[in-house]
């Protein structure tokens, strides 16, 4: 579980590290969370420099949030409660833990 970057920045970051919402943290080792990490710290940064989240250099600011498709492979996303938060993610690009 991501926590404390807020609930847009939580589930962009899980998808683009291609981890699923359920997938318990004690399971990523540690080059993923380093990796989680910068990628979090990079964007905190930018975030602050424009006063905005962008989280996606495409056209398109954010990559899953509040959004109806994966904009990687097409297929519809999928909303869960994690926290008593909704969080979007793409069942294909974030597969279910085993």
């Amino acid at each position: 579980m991501i926590a404390g970057v807020g609930n847009v920045f939580r589930a962009e970051v899980l998808f683009v590290h291609g981890i699923h919402p359920a997938t318990p943290g004690s399971s990523l080792d540690r080059d993923t969370i380093e990796s989680i990490w910068n990628t979090l710290s990079r964007w905190l940064r930018d975030g602050v420099r424009r006063n905005r989240i962008v989280t996606n250099t495409r056209a398109e600011p954010l990559h899953v949030y509040h959004h109806d498709e994966c904009n990687v492979c097409g297929t519809p996303l999928v909303a869960m409660d994690v926290g008593n938060r909704r969080i979007d993610l793409c069942p294909m690009c974030q597969p279910a833990p085993l």
